[in-house]
């Protein structure tokens, strides 16, 4: 459950409140209840890169030098990349996910260089 401030609840009904995180509660989207933010959502964690917009997914395993992409409403499993046959809406998340990683990065002290 959403508290007030949009953010979900802890398990005492208490509004989390999380400083400093860019972003937004996910809770509603995997709840059914809401679409993505600003159409879509991204993930970065080490050398993993993600973005997902409507049906398309682009995914990297090497902090972005490489890049998949799948359908994930016909190829839920994400078994067959589409990265070839569909290079103009891999290159459009690509950037789309560069963008969103430069800005949540620009202010961050403890970014190192490479990634900023």
């Amino acid at each position: 459950m959403l508290g007030e401030n949009g953010w979900p609840r802890n398990g005492a009904g208490v509004d989390l409140e999380i400083e400093g995180l860019d972003g937004a509660s996910l809770v509603a989207r995997f709840s059914g209840t809401a679409p993505p933010p600003w159409g879509g959502y991204g993930f970065r964690s080490k050398r993993k890169r993600a973005i997902v917009r409507g049906r398309w997914k682009a995914h990297s395993t090497d902090a972005g030098e490489t890049w998949a992409l799948y359908d994930i409403e016909t190829d839920p499993g994400e078994a067959t990349d589409r990265a070839g046959e569909e290079a103009t809406t891999l290159a459009e998340l690509v950037r789309a996910f560069e963008s969103w990683q430069d800005d949540v990065l620009k202010d961050r002290e403890d970014a190192p260089e490479a990634s900023r």
